[in-house]
């Protein structure tokens, strides 16, 4: 039985590129509703971001399955959407996180 997840994808936009960044991530969002296995998302940014460094965005998308995730990694509408506003980021890492299955007291 597979497992849902999160995934939590970083971007950091090149200097003075965060309008193209935020517009990747509109559009990567827009794209992959209906896709199969994708449940929802919610994007962040640093609020300092633009003033001391790039800006740094971060989603938190929510899958069925891990083989779900890696079938939108790897499609081509994601690529092609990825080709569009490349030259724009400095950087876009994604870490695949699993929800505990029991409690973790607050330390």
């Amino acid at each position: 039985m597979s497992r849902s997840i999160i995934v939590l994808t970083k971007r950091m936009a090149k200097k003075y590129q965060e309008g193209f960044v935020k517009k990747y991530t509109g559009e990567l969002s827009h794209s992959v509703l209906g896709f199969r296995g994708y449940i929802n998302a919610e994007s962040f940014y640093n609020e300092l971001g633009h003033t001391i460094r790039p800006l740094d965005l971060v989603t938190l998308s929510k899958w069925n399955s891990k083989e779900d995730w890696t079938r939108w990694l790897e499609s081509e509408k994601r690529r092609n959407i990825n080709k569009k506003f490349k030259e724009y980021l400095e950087k876009e890492t994604h870490e695949i996180l699993y929800k505990i299955c029991y409690e973790v007291p607050l330390l």
